[in-house]
């Protein structure tokens, strides 16, 4: 299995880790914090959210001009590059902690005016620590593009692995001694200093990299620019899509309506994870493309293919949520928080759209045309915070939701669609042609399923429900292979399953 392939599977194993282990470890957390607590620790995060900004789309395009320079034969300009990289990268830094001293000797101005004084300290100190995470990790960064740009998947992904568990295992026990959401900032800390030294001991050792040090190349820095700041520009949106509401009910109403949105961005961000990881192992096969073919015929392909089969895995789990979600959410996090059933719905069903259409947005980058997407998407972005502020006020954390997925399904959704096909060519009324039998079968088992669910009242006991969710994974599952699945995609899961059957049966005969 190559890199690309093997990337995407363990892409999709860290995902599905990370669902199953934030599942079990999100409500220990709850309960050891508190709400306002966790609440307030959300709110920190979402203020370093915007530090991160400062990045200012460099990491992307490191990885992009690296894939070129390699599929140009350019190794030297690489080097420079890299170097040049990590001094533009030591001045952010330095920037990011002039504004770090200031954001947290005004912390209480950031924050609810009923917020307890102790909690303004308790914040100040976790914005601290994560400033000083922000600031080794911006040069350091440089290390985990080349990896991306060489297609080291294996390593990268199998590091975030280790990581993810690490994290939660040593949390566990912290938790129970009484430590809270200051400890939490520091091992986070720790544990992203030790996978950066990594990733940089790596580049030296197996993938041979120089840094050379000649100053900053102004032309190259010129071009790299303007690619990267619609990448920024990119980033300041999906940043307003998925922090800025913590950021703002923390300011509008409080720590607890914070906490509960926190809950909600929990699934959100596994769901957009999810659609998001296998378009971003393809990036330097884009490029080739770009760069050697210029095809816009494979590309249209390329874009169907991976749409298809992000709709397998992103309609169970919408659907799925939809029929079973409410009982889950009381359930795992408690009756206080049962608001965020509806908040993940506003969500999911504002990015089912864009999520099965990542694919395009590796493209634009590939071919540098991120300016209409990054300046409309961005416009979008400020009416959609407008739009939250003012329902935040009226309608709490429901009103937040829907002032910014209402950006997120007219700016991704309605109109990206139409500049994919006017501007860039791709086969749009092909890839709707595609997906309309895959939507249909969903649609069919869904309102099937939700009757059964409510018809047969299977909320009332945990055996009913747990039948009924497989039940319902079972019988889509059936369908999409023997009904929508092509050869193509049919060899896709059977080549995973062979080769965990064969790693499996390997590993009892080598006993």
């Amino acid at each position: 299995m190559n890199q690309v392939r093997a990337g995407a599977v363990l892409s999709f194993l860290l995902i599905t880790i990370t669902t199953f282990a934030g599942i079990l470890y999100t409500p220990f957390l709850l309960r050891q914090l508190g709400q306002t607590e966790y609440g307030l620790y959300s709110l920190a995060a979402s203020i370093i959210a915007y530090l991160v900004l400062f990045d200012l789309g460099f990491g992307a395009s490191i990885t992009r001009f690296t894939a070129k320079f390699n599929a140009e034969n350019q190794i030297n300009k690489q080097y420079k590059m890299f170097g040049m990289f990590i001094i533009l990268y030591s001045v952010i830094s330095l920037i990011v902690a002039i504004c770090g001293f200031f954001i947290v000797n005004n912390m209480a101005s950031l924050m609810a005016a009923n917020t307890d004084p102790v909690m303004v300290d308790r914040a100040k100190k976790i914005v601290f620590i994560l400033i000083g995470n922000l600031c080794v990790t911006f040069p350091m960064s440089v290390f985990g593009a080349v990896l991306n740009a060489y297609e080291r998947f294996v390593f990268v992904k199998t590091l975030g692995i280790i990581r993810f568990v690490l994290q939660i295992a040593i949390m566990i026990p912290l938790l129970l001694w009484g430590y809270k959401a200051v400890a939490l900032a520091v091992l986070i800390t720790v544990l992203n200093l030790l996978m950066l030294f990594a990733n940089a001991v790596y580049c030296f050792a197996k993938i041979k990299i120089k840094i050379i040090f000649t100053g900053i190349d102004w032309k190259l820095l010129k071009e790299i620019g303007v690619f990267s700041f619609f990448i920024f520009l990119n980033a300041v949106m999906t940043n307003f899509h998925l922090t800025s509401g913590q950021f703002i009910l923390g300011y509008c109403v409080g720590l607890n309506a914070a906490a509960l949105y926190a809950v909600a961005l929990v699934f959100i961000k596994f769901y957009i994870t999810l659609s998001a990881e296998l378009p971003s192992v393809l990036l330097p096969k884009i490029v080739n493309i770009v760069v050697k073919d210029k095809s816009t015929k494979m590309l249209s392909e390329l874009f169907i293919k991976v749409g298809r089969l992000q709709f397998y895995v992103i309609s169970v789990m919408f659907a799925g949520f939809g029929i079973f979600g409410k009982k889950f959410i009381s359930f795992w996090a408690g009756a206080d928080y049962e608001n965020a059933y509806f908040i993940i719905l506003i969500f999911m069903a504002a990015h089912l759209l864009p999520m099965i259409q990542n694919s395009a947005i590796e493209i634009l980058k590939a071919q540098n045309r991120l300016f209409f997407r990054s300046i409309s998407l961005f416009l979008f972005s400020v009416s959609g915070l407008v739009l939250a502020f003012w329902w935040s006020y009226r309608y709490g954390e429901i009103g937040c939701a829907l002032g910014i997925a209402l950006s997120i399904f007219l700016g991704n959704g309605v109109l990206m669609n139409f500049y994919y096909w006017k501007k860039i060519g791709l086969n749009v009324a092909g890839f709707y042609k595609e997906i309309s039998g895959l939507l249909l079968t969903i649609v069919l088992t869904t309102s099937g399923m939700a009757f059964c669910y409510w018809y047969f009242k299977m909320w009332e006991t945990w055996t009913m429900y747990l039948l009924g969710i497989a039940f319902f994974v079972t019988v889509t599952g059936g369908l999409y292979w023997f009904i929508c699945m092509n050869e193509y995609e049919k060899g896709l899961f059977k080549e995973l399953f062979n080769k965990f059957f064969f790693w499996k049966m390997k590993k009892v005969e080598n006993r």
